[in-house]
């Protein structure tokens, strides 16, 4: 079978189109997972933080008397969720930057792989 070379163009353009829908569904099942992830990491950190709180609370009314474990030097390295997700915003603002830089850069070289194949020469 012998295709003229238009249509071997095309069909390799098709093929690249593809690759880069493929690309973006990719993408979009990442962040997915990415979500799911962090909902289950927060849920998971403020049940933590409620036992924390819960066990500091019990633990001074039992031992009011001798306090044997320093408990605030503990709430020292015991940081609740809400502070650690408001020091995290920032690093996530320049992951997810450089996350569509990459991703307009790989869109933009796709393009420009993909449009020679479906423009006619002259």
């Amino acid at each position: 079978m012998k295709l003229s070379r238009v249509w071997l163009n095309r069909i390799e353009g098709i093929g690249l189109i593809l690759i880069l829908f493929s690309f973006f569904v990719q993408s979009f099942q990442s962040d997915s997972e990415s979500s799911f992830r962090e909902s289950q990491n927060y849920h998971l950190n403020k049940k933590l933080d409620h036992i924390w709180t819960l066990i500091g609370k019990e633990y001074t009314l039992n031992h009011s008397e001798r306090i044997t474990v320093d408990l605030q030097s503990y709430n020292k390295d015991w940081e609740f969720y809400s502070k650690q997700v408001k020091e995290l915003e920032s690093w996530e603002g320049k992951i997810a930057l450089f996350s569509q830089i990459g991703t307009w850069i790989f869109v933009l070289g796709t393009i420009m792989v993909i449009a020679p194949k479906f423009i006619d020469e002259k």
